[in-house]
This record gives C-alpha cells, sequence and structure tokens, in this order.
C-alpha cells in the first residue's frame, strides 16, 4: 500500500501547519497505516458494533475539533451512511478543514486509478476544465447509438474540476480525476453500455456489468428529464426504471462529467473510480446544488458512464474523440 500511499499524498498537499488525521474501519487499515506512515497523524478507528452510523458521535466530534484535514477511508457495506458522512464533511469545513475520502478503496481499485503520473493527469483535468467553461452546448456520441445536445449555462452553473486536490466544500473525492457540472439542458439519447451506478450493490454486479455492453440501457432525454428508458435485458430494465423513480427530481440529468484519468484502463464496478475513466458519464438525480448551482435536490445520484463517447464542439472540433482525447 506504500505506492498508493505516497501518491495519496501527493495529492493531498497538506501544507506543514496543518493538522492532519485519517479515519478507517476493519477494511482499510493496511491503507490507513500506510498514509500515517508517509505523513504522521491522528489514526481514528470506526467500531463496527455502531455501524450504519445515522450521525456523527459526539466522541468522533471531540477527536476531529482541532483537525485541518481528515482523510477518511471506510466501507459502504454497513448500509445508508449518507447522512453521517455529510455531517462529518460539514463539521470539518465548517471549521475552515480540508476532507478527502476513500469509500471502498479496494487494493484493486486504488491499483487502477493510481497507475498513471498524477501531475500529468492534474494538468489534464485542468486543461480540460479550461476548455469546457468556455462551451456553449456540445454534441455527445457513441458507437453504441448515443446522440444529445447538451447545453451549458456558465452564468448559472459552475464547471468543477476534481483533480483529487481537495478543496474546502469543493473537492472531496482523493481518486483523481473529473470536470463535471450541471448541465443547462439535454436532449436526445444518451446509451449507457459502460458502467452503471445503481449495478453496484447488486448480487450479481459483475453478469449484469457484462451484460451490460451487450444489452445498453437506453435513456430517451428531453429538456432535461429521462422520459423513457429501453434495454434488452428485464433486469437491467427493471434496475434503471426503478433508479428513476426514487424521488420527484430522480428522473432529471444531474451531471455531465468527463473522466481524465488516462491510467484507468477498465470498469471496475466502483463509481468512484469508474467515473474517471477517460471518457464522458452522466448522472440523473442530485446535481451537487452546492457546488454546481442546480436548482433542486434529490436523495438519487446514478452515473452512466458510456464507452468510447465523442464530445463535439461547436465548430466542429473535439475534445474527445472515440474515447481519446484530442487535448493534451
Amino acid at each position: 500500500m506504500n505506492q498508493y500511499a505516497q501518491k495519496i499524498h501527493q495529492i493531498i498537499q497538506k501544507k506543514p501547519d496543518e493538522r492532519i488525521a485519517y479515519l478507517g474501519d476493519e477494511t482499510t487499515r493496511e491503507l490507513i497505516n500506510a498514509l500515517a506512515e508517509q505523513e504522521d497523524g491522528n489514526i481514528l478507528w470506526l467500531d463496527a458494533d455502531q455501524r450504519p452510523l445515522i450521525t456523527l458521535p459526539e466522541e468522533l466530534k471531540k477527536e476531529l475539533a482541532e483537525i485541518d484535514v481528515l482523510i477518511y477511508a471506510i466501507t459502504k457495506q454497513y448500509g445508508d451512511e449518507r447522512a453521517f458522512r455529510d455531517e462529518l464533511n460539514t463539521y470539518i469545513e465548517e471549521r475552515g478543514g480540508r476532507v478527502g475520502n476513500l469509500l471502498d478503496a479496494t487494493q484493486e481499485v486504488l491499483a487502477s486509478a493510481f497507475t498513471g503520473d498524477i501531475r500529468e493527469i492534474i494538468d489534464r483535468t485542468e486543461h480540460v476544465y479550461e476548455k469546457m467553461q468556455q462551451q456553449k452546448q456540445v454534441l455527445l456520441s457513441s458507437p453504441a447509438g448515443t446522440h444529445a445536445l447538451i447545453r451549458f449555462d456558465t452564468n448559472k452553473y459552475s464547471w468543477l474540476a476534481s483533480t483529487g486536490v481537495i478543496q474546502r466544500a469543493k473537492t472531496r473525492n482523493l481518486l483523481p480525476a473529473e470536470v463535471y457540472t450541471y448541465p443547462a439542458s439535454v436532449d436526445g439519447t444518451i446509451v449507457i453500455d459502460g458502467a452503471y451506478a445503481p449495478l453496484a450493490s447488486h448480487p450479481q454486479k459483475e453478469e449484469l456489468l457484462e451484460q451490460l455492453k451487450g444489452t445498453p440501457i437506453y435513456w430517451i432525454v428531453r429538456e432535461g428529464v429521462i422520459q423513457e428508458i429501453r434495454c434488452a435485458d428485464p433486469e437491467l430494465l427493471r434496475i434503471a426504471r426503478k433508479a428513476i423513480q426514487v424521488d420527484e427530481n430522480a428522473a432529471r440529468i444531474g451531471e455531465f462529467g468527463m473522466g481524465t484519468n488516462t491510467g484507468i484502463k477498465t470498469f471496475l464496478g466502483h463509481v468512484m473510480h469508474d467515473e474517471k475513466y477517460p471518457g464522458v458519464h452522466i448522472a440523473h438525480g442530485h446535481g451537487y446544488p452546492k457546488q454546481t448551482g442546480a436548482p433542486y435536490t434529490s436523495t438519487q445520484h446514478a452515473d452512466g458512464i458510456l464507452r468510447k463517447p465523442s464530445v463535439q464542439l461547436l465548430d466542429g472540433t473535439y475534445i474527445i474523440k472515440k474515447g481519446a482525447y484530442q487535448i493534451s
């Protein structure tokens, strides 16, 4: 784990005067200990008997009261702990601190996400970020049949660059890298044939991810809302239809994102990893309103990832062509 710990600290960019703490559980002991070996700090562990946590325990608050940087690597296998994680993030950030997470970060995930040159990935991400902020619309297509017009409004909705370098209240995901925004409008057909977030917790995850290649999920989108879902596989169709019915905003397109980690070569069924795959991911549901300015909230956020997408600009040039970046 030491080689990954070194690269993780490279993107944490801890300042000399910052106090750092590491929070882990029984699944991440090796990683947490390796991180602390690279940069000394307080090590804290979650008690399995108290999980799933629905709120931030008072004793943990006391331990974190003087912390400037918190890195947590924990498993999601205990159930829904989003409320706990939200409270944890807010608690640190309201005191001016930074938070970085590595949720379900297995050795396979770390090996894939941190294979590439970190400096090169950060530079590419920042370049894509600068380029996309200038765009009013793009044409999204893919060999599987995607054909959609995506419009942006940078006066209302912000682009963000998630390089892994954590920023207070903006970037918390330590797996590099992506740029994303809330799209002002989406119209067309989007074909999900790479990975899909609701499959991550399915007992037959691997089989369904493989099935997705040959029988992809089709979203028919009008004015930013999924109007219809098609899929030749009955189980994939059931999962996809259920996912847009979670709440009144679950069918809205909440994110247009571009993964920029060219070191990632395959999908693992781990959402935070797979969305960094070089290309495009589209999510329905929550649009991260605090970060992007999206005008609604949702309890759903389900990323769908495209294989070999193309992103074409108004002038006919490409940012991505068949899954390959056309800019450095």
